[in-house]
């Protein structure tokens, strides 16, 4: 990480998490961190339903991670952390949750995914 700063990209984006008026700096190292600490924090923001924080993060999660938390957001009826990650989940996930939504009858998760594919 770049500039005065004495802290890895983890520690940093550990600690301005906690503190509002550090949404930017959160944004700006977010992108370095381990997938290990970006799971840990997108579960945190998952947690705090905080979609700001949660949608810094999910692009620093490992492919597996983010295809977890889709799965949790749709077993669990949290559709707006669930468009939230479907923006990174890849082709084979999108359309693995996309039949599961048709074969439950879920149009409102079906047509989510649908658009996000076209999109």
């Amino acid at each position: 990480m770049e500039g005065p700063y004495t802290q890895t990209a983890d520690e940093l984006a550990e600690k301005t998490y906690d503190d509002e008026d550090s949404l930017l700096l959160y944004a700006s190292v977010i992108d370095e961190v381990s997938p290990r600490t970006a799971k840990k924090l997108g579960e945190r923001a998952y947690e705090d339903d905080d979609a700001a924080h949660f949608s810094l993060t999910t692009d620093s999660m490992s492919e597996d991670d983010r295809m977890a938390f889709a799965v949790r957001a749709y077993e669990e009826d949290n559709v707006a952390m669930f468009s939230i990650i479907c923006d990174e989940l890849t082709e084979a996930h999108r359309k693995q949750l996309e039949d599961r939504a048709k074969k439950d009858n879920q149009e409102m998760y079906y047509y989510i995914l649908k658009n996000k594919g076209e999109g």
